[in-house]
């Protein structure tokens, strides 16, 4: 711990007088350094010394041999003095307080009390750090490196934190905050009501000082919440409608004789009771157990939801002792596939007019699912990359786990924290290495090639049997910052004579890459970007007044959205059009990409937001949106729905939104498949939906050549494939049944191009003995488990009523673009 002093021993093999030079440092830095003339001494660590200090100390022996060893030393600062309970265990609804000690004053403190249902994992919670020590030597001495085993293994500047609190959070509820400022060593809070419902109490303290810096307490402090008999719910997060569902209420008798206890499960207009269809039950909402001393037992309710929405669940348990109740709530989807539809206006006032009226119509397929339909209406105003940096500065889809860094996603991240780093703080370090990475491939005609991986696949049918699209974006990235023109002019022209040369000559042939060279070189100020955009009008299929592209993912879309390759094209087009000034021939065009915006003022993919969003900001400046003061009033004929929006100058950045009762968003009980001729695809992603009452298997989805990331949500899992291709490639999802659920409806396999989210096929899968499966295989044909009114003895030290985890590894997902994307 800081303040006390440790002792330091660097005995020499002979016993020579030498002077011994030493140094500290912690988190990269040098916190202390000296000399000392004896083999022992004592050091005492600061504050600066935390969390780990690694001292080093070498001498220079008579023969120029260079000895040196290092230690790390823990500096322990949580223990600033104690967090503590006034008491270890109470019963719901009893007074209790908190008490810190051995504050500094004028210290600021903070307190945190979360509520726990079970106990949440114990084990030690030390804070870990690795660090090197970062000394770096220069000498022509003999100098010999030994590596200490139990030292630091890693190479570079890492300080690795281990995270204290999420074990703790993730299976508890926040219950109270105390934020305040202490004048005293000791604080102690006013009384806190024990709630019902929880298992225990644990505390959290984080204190700030001026001498002692930021501490907190490593582990919570507990308070142990005493019941006769306890209660727990059994439940998943969601259901579809046409499912059924036994709900467990799990009891556990704390005491040490016989309870009785009654049951109740709330009837709700939210759901039906199973039991209710057989005639010989009266009472189908309670239950009553009889419990030998500490033993757990499950009372069953057999239920099916009545309606979509969150379904709200109440059980009550009452002994001569004690009650004990809990309120659980519980998504309700509809079933079949989801889809969406978006449409948006664009609102122009003519100067003379003050009122305008616009309507919109929606239909609905005839299968659509009953009561799935909603609508939103919304106003829109205009306005963690560092993980995917590589420690050669370049970034890749995946990080350090590629083979090499991607120049075309270096090129994009690169200009992206320029463009942001007139609004936040963004570390010069990261943009000077992602610069220097790009320079560095530069080839001797000015050209830029990919040198790692393109994940993106319009830029790969953009490439032109060159590099004739990635050039133009590296130099739009190269031009987003004047320093970079000044400080690299021979890389800019290159690039730019490079840009020039192809468009004087024809060779540009997609339609993608002609876009970015006509920005690229408007950024340049170059007199060719006007022909750039000549020939771009020549190649645009007009619709309704409006120049729009094909690409290589086609013009046509086979739903509502548009392309994402059409949104780039429009917006590079619309930008380089600003760019020279020629703002009125894009005005047909800047409605048109208004238009394309979906319900969340974006579009398709970050790509395609983020250069169409760029291209409307620069227009919506130009024009003076600050001046605008318009008054919306929305409404629906079909209903009494109506809503009031404004739009002023204060207001025109931001997003407003209502809920439309009657229209809008619908689910569709029908699958959808894209046609498109592609050889091969950018990075996939496969969302394969979970059926209810299941979680993958643990360890299942492991990382390959393939399956570059997982993330596992409880409605669905979500795979990052490297690519697809002409090969059909299946992935075996094996799911472990955690809830009792019966008649299982259909889940929903999404799988799309990232960077081209149009390019898409959904499909739905389930298994016939789940989808048939009633609820007598989980509580017997008689539903004796299950049936009301029953009274169950319960003396062993333990009952489950549960039927054993099953297994199935059914779910054996095929995939390949000859099957998804029809490729040729």
């Amino acid at each position: 711990m800081y303040g006390l002093p440790c002792d330091v021993c660097a005995p020499l093999k002979e016993q020579i007088l030498v002077w011994l030079f030493l140094q500290v440092s912690s988190r990269g830095q040098v916190v202390a350094a000296g000399t000392q003339n004896a083999s022992s001494f004592s050091l005492t660590p600061t504050v600066s010394w935390s969390p780990l200090a690694c001292v080093s100390v070498y001498c220079i022996l008579p023969d120029g041999e260079v000895a040196m060893d290092t230690a790390h030393i823990h500096i322990n600062q949580h223990n600033y003095g104690s967090l503590s309970w006034s008491t270890d265990k109470a019963q719901p609804g009893e007074q209790v307080s908190l008490t810190v000690t051995g504050l500094e004053p004028r210290s600021q403190l903070g307190i945190v009390v979360i509520g726990a249902h079970d106990d949440a994992p114990q084990g030690r919670l030390d804070l870990k750090v690795e660090q090197e020590c970062n000394i770096r030597m220069l000498t022509n001495a003999r100098l010999y490196q030994n590596n200490k085993p139990g030292g630091p293994t890693h190479d570079g500047d890492v300080l690795t934190v281990d995270k204290y609190w999420s074990r703790w959070m993730d299976a508890t509820e926040s219950l109270l905050w105390f934020d305040t400022s202490v004048s005293d060593e000791t604080w102690t809070s006013g009384n806190i009501k024990v709630p019902d419902g929880v298992a225990s109490l644990r505390a959290f303290a984080l204190v700030m000082s001026d001498t002692l810096s930021l501490k907190f307490t490593p582990v919570p402090q507990k308070l142990a919440v005493s019941k006769d008999f306890s209660l727990t719910l059994d439940v998943p997060s969601y259901l579809i409608r046409g499912e059924e569902i036994v709900l467990e209420v799990k009891i556990i008798n704390h005491l040490e004789h016989d309870i009785e206890v009654i049951v109740l499960l709330a009837q709700s207009e939210a759901f039906e009771f199973v039991l209710a269809d057989k005639g010989d039950v009266s009472v189908v909402n309670a239950q009553k157990l009889i419990m030998g001393s500490h033993v757990s037992a499950s009372a069953l309710f057999p239920i099916r939801p009545a309606g979509l929405g969150e379904m709200e669940i109440c059980v009550d348990a009452v002994s001569a002792e004690a009650s004990d109740s809990l309120v659980w709530r519980v998504l309700v989807k509809p079933e079949g596939v989801e889809q969406s539809f978006s449409e948006t206006l664009f609102l122009e006032m003519e100067p003379t007019k003050y009122n305008s009226s616009r309507s919109l119509s929606f239909s609905y397929p005839p299968d659509v699912v009953a009561g799935s339909q909603r609508a939103h209406v919304a106003v829109v105003g205009y306005q963690r990359q560092l993980s995917y940096q590589r420690d050669d500065g370049s970034f890749s889809a995946f990080g350090a786990s590629d083979a090499s860094g991607s120049t075309w996603l270096t090129a994009f991240v690169l200009r992206c924290f320029l463009q942001a780093q007139r609004y936040m703080q963004v570390d010069q370090s990261v943009l000077t290495r992602a610069l220097t990475w790009l320079l560095k491939h530069q080839g001797p005609q000015g050209e830029f090639r990919e040198v790692g991986r393109l994940i993106s696949t319009e830029m790969q049918g953009g490439l032109d049997g060159g590099s004739v699209g990635l050039t133009a974006y590296v130099l739009m990235a190269l031009l987003e910052d004047d320093s970079y023109v000044e400080t690299h002019p021979g890389n800019v022209s290159l690039a730019q004579r490079y840009l020039e040369d192809k468009v004087s000559s024809g060779a540009v042939v997609s339609n993608y890459s002609l876009s970015l060279v006509a920005y690229a070189l408007a950024l340049a100020s170059s007199p060719v970007a006007g022909a750039a955009l000549d020939e771009l009008g020549r190649r645009a299929d007009y619709r309704d007044g409006v120049m729009t592209w094909g690409s290589s993912a086609g013009l046509e879309s086979h739903d509502w959205q548009t392309r994402s390759a059409q949104i780039e094209m429009a917006s590079y087009v619309l930008l380089a059009l600003y760019r020279r000034g020629s703002l009125v021939e894009g005005i047909e065009l800047l409605k048109w990409l208004s238009k394309q915006r979906n319900h969340l003022g974006g579009y398709g993919t970050t790509q395609d937001t983020v250069v169409a969003l760029q291209a409307l900001a620069f227009y919506a400046a130009f024009s003076g949106a600050t001046a605008i003061d318009l008054r919306l009033k929305i409404s629906s004929p079909t209903s009494s729905f109506m809503s009031h929006f404004s739009i002023n100058s204060s207001t025109y950045l931001t997003l407003e939104r209502q809920e439309v009762t009657g229209v809008g968003d619908a689910v569709l009980n029908v699958p959808l498949k894209d046609s498109q001729l592609i050889s091969h695809t950018g990075m996939v992603i496969l969302d394969v939906g979970l059926l209810s009452g299941f979680s993958l298997s643990p360890g299942a989805a492991a990382l390959t050549s393939l399956i570059r990331k997982v993330e596992i949500l409880p409605e669905k899992v979500s795979l990052y494939l490297d690519s697809l291709n002409k090969s059909e490639v299946c992935i075996r999802l094996p799911l472990i049944r955690d809830y009792k659920v019966a008649r299982v409806q259909d889940a929903v396999v999404h799988v799309y191009d990232f960077y081209e989210p149009t390019r898409k096929a959904k499909r739905t899968y389930n298994s016939d003995a789940l989808q048939n499966m009633n609820l007598s295989y989980f509580c017997g044909e008689t539903c004796d488990l299950c049936r009301p009114g029953l009274t169950l003895s319960v003396t062993s030290p333990l009952l489950s009523h549960s039927v054993s985890s099953a297994a199935y590894s059914f779910i054996c997902i095929c995939l390949g673009v000859t099957a998804s994307y029809g490729v040729v």
